[in-house]
């Protein structure tokens, strides 16, 4: 079992639907864009995350260190219900939340798409851990995510009339292990949505902390 292969599987599927060439373009504008625009810098191992708090469908307010008070938190930055790769990251995590509570921590997953859809998608995934609306990724940038303004991907869909999220701005994917202080012990993020970080990754810090 492999992320990365599953990953690959889901581009060649997505390539399969487009228009010859069109997904080889946009990856390509993305790259240009990503290089013109200054880097914020990502969170690294060690750095204290920022404390956050975020509400639940139910209106309640849920709260980093309300969760921290419990053991580790492993949080995950995706880009929408209407990208096939966040779909696949979050199938692998709800695949080893097992042995992530095993640990003693919890998972949180972000998308900066509105919170009913957030709630559809989690259920469409039969996600055990919640997945919460990062209102304007405020979230998302307070861990050094930096933000992409018109993505060529969904311009891409949107031609293509394939289903793809209403907003502008989408974060940089990003997966982060926050042990009960709040430090980071893990961090994995990269502008080239395609990539991901493999779940024994992260299982081996959460086994340590």
């Amino acid at each position: 079992m492999s992320l990365a292969r599953d990953l690959r599987q889901v581009r060649a599927s997505l390539e399969a639907q487009l228009s010859a060439g069109v997904l080889e373009a946009a990856e390509s504008a993305l790259r240009e864009t990503c290089a013109g625009v200054s880097a914020t810098r990502v969170l690294d191992v060690g750095e204290r995350a920022p404390e956050f708090e975020l509400a639940t469908p139910s209106g309640d307010a849920l709260r980093s260190s309300d969760l921290l008070a419990d053991g580790p938190l492993l949080v995950c930055f995706i880009r929408g219900a209407w990208c096939p790769f966040s779909a696949t990251e979050l199938q692998y995590l709800e695949r080893y939340a097992p042995q992530v509570r095993e640990t003693g921590a919890s998972i949180l997953a972000l998308s900066p798409e509105p919170a009913e859809r957030c709630a559809e998608f989690a259920t469409s995934l039969g996600l055990d851990f919640p997945l919460l609306q990062d209102a304007d990724s405020r979230v998302a940038r307070g861990f050094g995510l930096e933000i992409e303004f018109d993505d060529p991907l969904r311009a891409v869909l949107r031609a293509e009339r394939i289903a793809y999220g209403g907003r502008r701005e989408v974060p940089v994917p990003g997966l982060f292990v926050l042990d009960p202080a709040g430090v980071v012990r893990f961090a994995y993020s990269r502008t080239d949505y395609h990539l991901r970080a493999e779940p024994e990754s992260w299982m081996r810090v959460l086994r340590k902390i």
